[in-house]
């Protein structure tokens, strides 16, 4: 279990779909609830990709900066 980007998938997608399930079917709090559960967590994965992200780019710029400097 090196990589569990598939379990969280699942996570997401089953508390999004059990929302609007909850929701349809008259359990509105319970839904909001799971609702809010499945904002949580994609607006915690997107701040934690975007933070990666950046760093990956900062680091490959620095590297390729000074390589640059290096050979001047």
């Amino acid at each position: 279990m090196k990589d569990p980007k598939w379990l969280l998938g699942i996570v997401m997608v089953t508390t999004l779909v059990s929302s609007f399930v909850l929701i349809f079917t008259g359990l509105y709090k319970i839904g909001v609830v799971v609702g809010g559960i499945f904002l949580f967590l994609a607006a915690a994965l997107s701040i934690w990709y975007s933070n990666k992200n950046e760093d990956y780019v900062h680091q490959n710029s620095y590297v390729k900066n000074s390589d640059r400097r290096r050979h001047r």
